[in-house]
C-alpha cells in the first residue's frame, strides 16, 4: 500500500481491495479507510445508505412473529417500499465500492491493475449481490401475491339459506339432563371456513373437474379447527334459494350425470359464466355456493389447487420424497410429451419428478376415490416440506412462486392474510392436526348417495338434508345439537414408513 502523488490518498493492490470491501459494508468506510477525498456524489451516497437503512430498521424491527410477518407483506406498499430499501442499498454499496476501488486502483503497473481489478469485482459482487436478490425476491413475492390474491377486494361469502320444510333445531342436552335453548349467537358462525377444491385439468380431460372438495373450518378465536370432505360424485347438488344457479337448477344440479365434480365444468363455460360473477372464477364460486348450501354453514373463500399445475411446482423444487404405503399401478401419463410412467409405485421411499408425483396423485387404480385423497395429502405434504427448504427458498424461490402462482387460484383478498395467519397460529398453539376433528360425508358415517331421500336415523329429524346439516354444527361445535350422530371415520392419513 502506498501514498499517491496527489496528498495522502493510499493506492495499490491492498488498499483499492480494502476500499471496496470496506464500501461493501457500509459505503463511506472505503473511503475513509483510504483516505481519499468525499466528492459530493459519494457524500450523498454515504447520506442515502444511511437515511435508507434507518427506515428499513424502522420497518423490519417491529416483526416478531409470523403474524407480524404477513401482515407486512400483505400491505403492498410496505412491501415495495422494502424492495425499494433493499435496491437502493445495493446500488449505494456498488457506486461508493467501485469508486474507492477506481481511487486506489495501482497507478503504474498494468497486471497488478487487472489483478485488482478482477479481485475487486468479486469482492464488490460478494457483497452486493446478496442485497439485489433479496431485493428482486421481495418484488417476485409481491407479484406472487398480487397475481394470487390482488383483485379479490370484492369477495363475497357464500350463504346458505334455508332448507325446505326444515325443522327446529333440536336443544341440546345439559350435564343435570335438562335441555338447553339454543345460543343466539352460535359459537360457529364466527368461523372461518374455507372450501380447498383439487382441480383436475390434464391433457386427457377437455376441461377442469374438482375430484377433492375439504371444507377447512377454523375459530380465529381459540384455534378449533376441523374439516369436511365431500366425495366428488355427490349427486345433484342445490344452490342458495333465489340465486340464478337456484332457479337454473330447481332440483339440483343434473348435468354431467348430475356430479358435484361436474359443477365447475358446467359454469366455467363462457355461456354459464353468469349464473355466478361472470368472472374466470364463476366456476369455482359456483362450487362455493353449492357446499355451502349442502353443508348449511356459511363459506368465505375458496382456494383451488390445479393438479397438473402441482407438475410444474414439483420439478421447479427438484423433485419431492414420497413415501409409497402400499403397491400401486400407474396411470399412462396424461402428458402426451412427458415420460412413460412405471408399471407400478413400489413401497418404500421414492424420489419423484413431476409426472411421477402427479400420477401417483391420480390414480384410482388401487383403491378408492378415498385413497386417492389421502395421497394426494401425502404428495402435497412432500411439496410444502421441499419447497420450504433454506436451499430452495434461497436458490429458487422466483421459479416456485411462478410455478404455484400457475397452480393456484383462490379468492382470498391479499388484506385477508393477516386474519388467516393469525388463526393459523392459534390453530397450532392449540394443538395443531393432532386435534382436528374430521367428516366425510361418505358411506358409511352418511349416505351421500342418496341424501336427499335416506331416513335420517334420528326421528327428531324430518329429512336427511337437514341431518347432514345438524351432523356438520356438531362436527363444527360439539354438542351444539342433541341428535344421534354417525361414527364418524378415522381420516388419518400414514405418509411414512410403519413407526416412522
Amino acid at each position: 500500500m502506498e501514498v499517491n502523488q496527489q496528498g495522502s490518498t493510499r493506492s495499490g493492490i491492498g488498499a483499492c481491495l480494502l476500499g471496496a470491501a470496506l464500501s461493501v459494508v457500509w459505503p463511506g468506510l472505503g473511503h475513509w479507510a483510504i483516505r481519499a477525498r468525499f466528492r459530493r456524489e459519494t457524500t450523498i451516497a454515504t447520506g442515502v445508505n444511511f437515511a435508507t437503512s434507518l427506515v428499513l430498521m424502522a420497518i423490519i424491527a417491529p416483526l416478531h412473529n409470523r403474524t407480524d410477518l404477513v401482515e407486512l407483506i400483505a400491505d403492498r406498499k410496505v412491501l415495495m417500499m422494502i424492495f425499494a430499501c433493499l435496491a437502493i442499498l445495493a446500488a449505494c454499496r456498488l457506486y461508493t465500492a467501485l469508486e474507492a476501488a477506481w481511487i486506489a486502483r495501482p497507478a503504474d503497473s498494468p497486471a497488478l491493475r487487472t489483478a485488482a481489478g478482477v479481485v475487486t469485482a468479486l469482492v464488490v459482487l460478494i457483497g452486493v449481490v446478496p442485497l439485489a436478490q433479496a431485493a428482486r425476491y421481495v418484488y417476485e413475492t409481491d407479484q406472487f401475491l398480487e397475481q394470487t390474491f390482488g383483485g379479490n377486494d370484492d369477495t363475497e361469502t357464500a350463504e346458505a339459506g334455508e332448507l325446505d320444510g326444515a325443522t327446529t333445531v333440536p336443544a341440546a342436552t345439559t350435564p343435570d339432563g335438562g335441555t338447553t335453548e339454543p345460543p343466539v349467537a352460535w359459537a360457529g358462525d364466527r368461523r372461518i371456513n374455507i372450501l380447498l377444491l383439487g382441480g383436475d385439468s390434464g391433457a386427457d380431460r377437455w376441461s377442469m373437474r374438482t375430484d377433492s372438495m375439504i371444507v377447512v373450518s377454523i375459530d380465529p378465536e381459540t384455534g378449533d379447527a376441523a374439516t369436511i370432505s365431500i366425495p366428488r360424485n355427490l349427486p345433484y347438488i342445490e344452490f342458495p334459494p333465489g340465486t340464478p344457479l337456484e332457479l337454473y337448477f330447481p332440483d339440483g344440479f343434473d348435468q354431467y350425470s348430475g356430479l358435484t365434480n361436474a359443477v365447475y365444468t358446467f359454469v366455467d363455460l363462457p355461456a354459464n359464466r353468469y349464473l355466478t360473477t361472470g368472472g374466470d372464477d364463476a366456476g369455482a364460486q359456483a362450487i362455493k355456493m353449492g357446499i355451502a348450501q349442502f353443508l348449511g354453514i356459511p363459506i368465505q373463500y375458496y382456494v383451488l389447487v390445479d393438479m397438473a399445475g402441482f407438475v410444474d411446482v414439483v420439478d421447479a423444487i427438484g423433485g419431492i420424497d414420497v413415501y409409497v404405503t402400499k403397491r400401486v399401478p400407474a396411470p399412462e401419463n396424461p402428458d402426451p410429451n412427458g415420460d412413460p410412467l412405471p408399471d407400478w409405485y413400489e413401497v418404500g421411499w421414492m424420489r419423484m419428478d413431476g409426472d411421477l408425483a402427479l400420477g401417483y396423485a391420480r390414480t384410482r387404480k388401487a383403491d378408492s376415490d378415498y385413497g386417492r385423497m389421502a395421497r394426494q395429502k401425502c404428495v402435497i405434504g412432500a411439496i410444502t416440506t421441499a419447497a420450504t427448504s433454506p436451499s430452495n427458498l434461497a436458490l429458487g424461490l422466483p421459479g416456485l412462486l411462478d410455478a404455484f402462482g400457475d397452480a393456484v387460484h383462490t379468492d382470498i383478498p391479499r388484506d385477508a392474510l393477516p386474519t388467516l395467519a393469525a388463526a393459523v397460529d392459534k390453530f397450532i398453539q392449540s394443538g395443531g392436526i393432532e386435534n382436528v376433528r374430521s367428516l366425510q360425508v361418505s358411506e358409511p358415517a352418511l349416505d351421500s348417495s342418496h341424501w336427499k331421500s335416506a331416513t335420517p336415523p334420528d326421528p327428531k329429524v324430518d329429512s336427511y338434508p337437514q341431518y347432514i346439516r345438524y351432523v356438520v354444527q356438531n362436527v363444527l361445535v360439539p354438542g351444539t345439537v342433541d341428535i344421534v350422530m354417525p361414527e364418524l371415520s378415522d381420516m388419518t392419513v400414514n405418509c411414512g414408513p410403519p413407526g416412522g
